[in-house]
């Protein structure tokens, strides 16, 4: 705990302090549906602002029994969603991003691979998601990559989150995205920060340009050509991208390749394109 605790935050600490899991699950139920604010804050800090504030302050221990409760209300909402306002549950998922309750993560993604979240309100989609987007590691690559195909209109977040977590993973989606002009706005937003992160390395950058270039030519003319304009108005040459053709042609190589290597004994090393 930190021996530093402003002095109009002290009454607060102690309260969380002495809860148990129980009390602390109920405390932070009626916090969330806004029916008691028991901490330190301006108006605007609450429900979630002001118990992230607060959070630093607590023992470790105190620390893992909030994120304990946290996780039991989700799972209270997973099961009981006639019990939530939408704003309480906004806050239960922002929260559960912002302190960070890694446990949480899989209780969502576990919503999200159901038929529940079909059936979530749509508002409230993006939510989860983006909770989930701020708690991603590089082991939830696979959720990502594989979101899109059930909910093609999150390609784009997917695309954001991928660049973070995993860029391999982030070039290959953007060679199958939607031809959906907001997702495609989405990633053209981000794509030219994705690229400059390689500035340091002019080599590795010109092979993510290369990348992107084959990756582009798999989309639809018009969301290619979004796409490229992004990328050069940012500062960075894309070139030529190659023909729609070219790229199936290549595919086709690659699904050739998968057929017939498992029967060839290998000899020297794997070739370094395909070792990345």
């Amino acid at each position: 705990m930190s021996t530093e605790i402003p002095e109009s935050y002290k009454t607060g600490i102690q309260h969380i302090e002495e809860l148990d899991l129980g009390a602390m699950t109920e405390w932070l139920r009626a916090e969330l549906h806004e029916q008691v604010h028991v901490l330190a804050g301006q108006a605007y800090d609450y429900p979630v602002q002001a118990i992230v504030n607060h959070h630093p302050y607590l023992s470790p221990e105190t620390q893992k029994r909030m994120a304990n409760a946290i996780e039991v209300l989700i799972l209270d909402w997973k099961q009981a969603a006639n019990a939530w306002s939408d704003s309480a549950v906004q806050a239960l998922l922002s929260l559960a991003a912002e302190l960070p309750v890694p446990g949480a993560k899989s209780k969502l993604q576990s919503l999200v691979e159901s038929q529940a979240f079909s059936n979530l309100a749509e508002y409230l989609r993006p939510a989860v998601l983006g909770a989930i987007a701020t708690l991603s590691i590089n082991d939830d690559r696979a959720f990502w990559k594989t979101l899109p195909d059930d909910y093609p209109k999150f390609a784009g977040m997917a695309f954001q989150v991928l660049t973070r977590i995993s860029h391999e993973d982030a070039l290959e989606l953007l060679g199958r995205l939607p031809d959906d002009q907001q997702v495609i706005g989405s990633v053209a937003r981000k794509l030219p920060d994705f690229v400059s992160q390689f500035e340091p390395e002019p080599q590795l950058q010109a092979v993510k340009l290369r990348q992107i270039s084959e990756a582009l030519a798999s989309l639809p003319t018009g969301s290619a050509a979004s796409l490229k304009l992004a990328i050069e108005e940012a500062g960075f040459k894309l070139g030529e991208t190659p023909s729609l053709l070219a790229a199936q042609q290549k595919l086709k190589f690659r699904e050739f390749l998968n057929a017939v290597v498992p029967t060839v004994h290998p000899v020297n090393t794997l070739d370094l394109e395909y070792a990345t």
